[in-house]
């Protein structure tokens, strides 16, 4: 990276953009090389003294790629670096080198950017990929759904025979089961009387023979 002021640009690089000072030697007063890293990346740029021919300034749209870049931008603001506003591709899909305000609606990849420059004036892009999605909400529970939910549920004959009473609706006479009275008055009645082939009445659950053909 070509620059006038060595001392200077690895202040900005460092203290202003975070960049990881990786090495910075001079065994000599003509030669000096230091290197500098991203945060995150794999990749290093070098700059120095004896390092490189190029005019000071003269590199342009070195890109650094961000999962956010509305918070990159602000993060380099706050440094006091002075960041473009961001834009992106328009037409979205259909890309024919044109830009609109803002961050892509969709947020998608290599699809929105933001410039900024160092002291010398080489340029640099921030370019957005990978941004992080918020989690799907659980879909709502379709009206199939909601009628196989409502198909387990099974209503109290106590309380289904007095809503039919209060609507004036005739039933036939419900047998009550033992456990359902006793969970919901607080009860524990013993066995209902049950009849006979006789027509006696018992006390005990009526019982039939199985082996009978009638």
């Amino acid at each position: 990276m070509p620059v006038s002021d060595v001392d200077r640009a690895v202040r900005f690089y460092v203290d202003q953009i975070g960049f990881a000072l990786d090495v910075d030697y001079a065994p000599t007063g003509a030669f000096r090389v230091v290197q500098l890293t991203p945060p995150g990346s794999s990749c290093s740029i070098q700059l120095g003294i004896g390092v490189t021919d190029a005019a000071a300034g003269s590199v342009r749209n070195t890109y650094l790629v961000v999962t956010d870049l509305r918070v990159a931008r602000e993060a380099l603001v706050k440094r006091g670096v002075q960041v473009s506003e961001i834009r992106h591709k328009t037409p979205v899909g259909a890309w024919d080198g044109g830009f609109a305000p803002g961050p892509d609606p969709e947020r998608g990849d290599y699809a929105s950017f933001a410039d900024f420059a160092d002291p010398d004036g080489n340029t640099w892009v921030l370019q957005e990929r990978g941004f992080p999605r918020r989690p799907t909400p659980k879909h709502r529970r379709s009206s199939d759904s909601e009628l196989r939910h409502v198909r387990h549920w099974r209503p109290s004959p106590r309380n289904f025979a007095a809503a039919a009473a209060a609507n004036g609706v005739l039933l036939p006479l419900l047998t009550l089961d033992n456990e359902e009275l006793s969970s919901e008055s607080g009860d524990h009645p013993g066995p209902a009387p049950s009849k006979g082939p006789d027509g006696s009445v018992s006390d005990g659950p009526l019982e039939t023979d199985a082996s009978s053909g009638g």
